[in-house]
C-alpha cells in the first residue's frame, strides 16, 4: 500500500489549513458559546469547494475522492468542530442519490448540495428507538402519487437549517427493518414542523432538533431508492459519514495536542518547563501515536470506498478508534493544562466537550463494536430482519 500522499492532495491539505486557522478558527469560540450556526463558514467552504468532494464533476462536485474529502474535514475540525460536523449528513446523503437516487433526483439535488447551496440532514433517531433501528415507529403510507408521513425524529443534525431531510420511515407493516424506507423531505413542507433545539454539551454550532411530521405529503418520486430498502441504503450510504465523524475526532484530537505542546513549551515548573517532565513527554508521545494511527486508519477506510471496495470492518475499526482517541487525548491535553485546561479562557475544555460527541455519534461505539464481533463471529446482526453477515473477506 502506498502511504504518500499526491501532489494535489499536499497542495489541498495546505490551502484548507491556512484557511481555515484564519477564517475558522477565530470564530469558533464564539459559535459553541452562542451555540449558533455557522453560516458564515458555510458560505466560505463553498467558495472553497469544501463540498461535493465525493461527488463527480458532472454532478456538480471535485471528483477528489473520500480520502481527499477526509483529509479537509480534518483541517477544518481541527479549527472547529462544529463546522465540520455540518459535513458529516452532507455527505451521506450525497452518496445515497449517487448510489439510489433516480436521474431526476441526481439532478435536482446533488449539484446544488456539492456546491454547498443546498445542506442537509439524516433523520433517522426515534424518543422510542436510538440504534434499534427495528422498533422505529414513524410511518409513511401510501396515498395515490404521494405518501403521508406521520411521527417525529429527535436528534437530527442540521435539522431547520437543512434544505432536504433524508427521513427513515416505515412503509410497510412488514416487522423489523425490511419495512423501512428512505423519503426525501424537503424544508417547508406543508406538515413538516420544526420542534425543539437540543442545549447540547458539546459541538453547539449544529443544531440537533426534533422533526415532527403531522400528515405530511411526500411526492412517491421522493422515495429514495427501492421501497423496503432504507435500512440497507442506510448502511450503505453512511459509510463516508462514519469516516467524516472520525475525521473530527482527529482534527479535535490533534488540535488538543497541539496546544498541549505549545503550553508544554511555555509552562514554567520546578525551575524548568512542562515539557523537560518525562511525564509530560510521556503523554505527548502517545497523543501523537494515537493521532497518527487514528488517521492511517481512517485513510485505509477510505481509500477502499475510493477503490469501490469499501470494507465494514475497516470503517468499523477506524470509526471506533478515533473517537476513543479523541476522548483520551483531550482528557490529556487538558491534564496537562492542569487548572488552566478546566478553565473557559483556553479551548481544551471544548476540545473535551466536543471529542465526547463522537462517542456516541453518528451510533454509540459500543454498538459499532457490537456489530463487528457478530461479523467476525458470522453471527446475525442486532436489528430484525437482517440476514447472517458471515465472516469479513
Amino acid at each position: 500500500m502506498d502511504f504518500a500522499l499526491s501532489k494535489e492532495q499536499e497542495m489541498l491539505r495546505t490551502a484548507v489549513r491556512e484557511f481555515s486557522q484564519k477564517e475558522i478558527a477565530p470564530k469558533a469560540p464564539e459559535i459553541d458559546r452562542l451555540a449558533a450556526f455557522p453560516k458564515e463558514n458555510v458560505e466560505k467552504m463553498s467558495k472553497m469547494g469544501l463540498f461535493g468532494m465525493t461527488v463527480p464533476p458532472p454532478l456538480g462536485g471535485s471528483g477528489a475522492g473520500l480520502v481527499s474529502h477526509l483529509m479537509a474535514v480534518e483541517e477544518i475540525a481541527a479549527a472547529c468542530a462544529s463546522t465540520a460536523m455540518i459535513l458529516v449528513p452532507q455527505v451521506a446523503v450525497e452518496r445515497g442519490l449517487l448510489m439510489f437516487g433516480i436521474d431526476a433526483q441526481k439532478a435536482k439535488y446533488l449539484p446544488s448540495l456539492a456546491r454547498g447551496e443546498m445542506t442537509s440532514s439524516l433523520a433517522h433517531t426515534e424518543a422510542v428507538a436510538g440504534s434499534d433501528f427495528a422498533a422505529l415507529q414513524c410511518r409513511a403510507k401510501q396515498e395515490g402519487e404521494k405518501y403521508i408521513l406521520n411521527g417525529s425524529k429527535i436528534f437530527v443534525c442540521n435539522a431547520g437549517e437543512a434544505d432536504i431531510n433524508l427521513v427513515l420511515a416505515r412503509t410497510t407493516e412488514t416487522p423489523g427493518v425490511s419495512g423501512l424506507s428512505l423519503l426525501i423531505v424537503e424544508k417547508g413542507t406543508p406538515g413538516l414542523e420544526v420542534g425543539k433545539k437540543e442545549d447540547k454539551f458539546g459541538v453547539r454550532g449544529v443544531p440537533s432538533r426534533e422533526l415532527i411530521f403531522e400528515d405530511c405529503a411526500i411526492p412517491r418520486e421522493n422515495l429514495l431508492g427501492r421501497e423496503g430498502m432504507g435500512f440497507v441504503q442506510m448502511l450503505a450510504q453512511g459509510v463516508p459519514a462514519v469516516l467524516t465523524a472520525g475525521a473530527i475526532s482527529v482534527g479535535i484530537a490533534r488540535a488538543a495536542m497541539e496546544a498541549a505542546v505549545k503550553y508544554a513549551k511555555e509552562r514554567k515548573a520546578f525551575d524548568q518547563t512542562l515539557g523537560d517532565l518525562e511525564a509530560v513527554q510521556f503523554m505527548i508521545s502517545d497523543m501523537v501515536t494515537s493521532i497518527d494511527a487514528a488517521r492511517l486508519l481512517l485513510y485505509r477506510a477510505a481509500n477502499s470506498v475510493d477503490k469501490g471496495q469499501p470494507s465494514p470492518t475497516e470503517n468499523f475499526i477506524a470509526k471506533v478508534f478515533s473517537g476513543e482517541m479523541a476522548l483520551q487525548v483531550t482528557n490529556n491535553a487538558m491534564q496537562i493544562f492542569g487548572a488552566y485546561g478546566y478553565s473557559k479562557e483556553y479551548p481544551l475544555e471544548r476540545y473535551y466537550r466536543d471529542a465526547r460527541a463522537f462517542t456516541v455519534y453518528p451510533i454509540p461505539s459500543e454498538v459499532y463494536k457490537a456489530v463487528l464481533g457478530r461479523m467476525l463471529l458470522g453471527l446475525p446482526l442486532p436489528w430484525k430482519g437482517m440476514p447472517p453477515a458471515g465472516p469479513p473477506k
